[in-house]
């Protein structure tokens, strides 16, 4: 049988070995329960792994395409949770909500509000219950926090889903 003793240097050995953040459900996690397994089996123990169901997204495609004044195309990233489009997506109006206080909502029916910033509970009920077809969130998304990048399940739960990218 294995020692038990966990120092330091083995402590971040093994953290190291996991890696990054790891969001639930996702292949990372997967990769990581293994890891975690070994480890256990390394000390003489025999592990018992639980599974259960949780909300989660996966990364996806999200584009942007401007049709006039002019066309271009941009590639965004979609916003976990927010909901999809159609396969052949939205076409609105995209209006400029600045930093999405509740009042840039008030003409959001069929629109798609362009946000500064990150969502948050006062944004995402606003611009659901206005009516918006979508929203696009501008500013620095956040890459090493992937889960800071999601709409919360009891948002959608209260307000639908609506769909997003950053």
């Amino acid at each position: 049988m294995s020692s038990f003793a966990i120092d330091g240097q083995r402590a971040y050995g093994l953290l190291k070995r996991l890696g990054p953040a790891r969001q639930a459900g996702s292949q990372r996690e997967r990769e990581a329960v293994q890891v975690l397994m070994a480890e256990i089996r390394s000390l003489g123990l025999q592990p018992v792994e639980e599974t259960f169901p949780v909300q989660t997204f996966a990364g996806a495609y999200a584009g942007l395409e401007v049709l006039a004044p002019f066309q271009a195309t941009l590639t965004c990233e979609a916003i976990g949770r927010s909901g999809s489009t159609p396969s052949d997506g939205i076409t609105a109006p995209l209006v400029y909500a600045e930093s999405g206080g509740p009042a840039y909502f008030a003409n959001a029916r069929g629109t798609i509000p362009l946000i500064y910033g990150r969502l948050n509970v006062p944004k995402y009920q606003a611009l659901a219950r206005a009516g918006a077809v979508g929203f696009l969130c501008i500013g620095m998304p956040h890459h090493r926090l992937p889960t800071l990048n999601n709409v919360q399940v009891n948002w959608t739960a209260a307000w639908g889903k609506v769909p997003g990218a950053f």
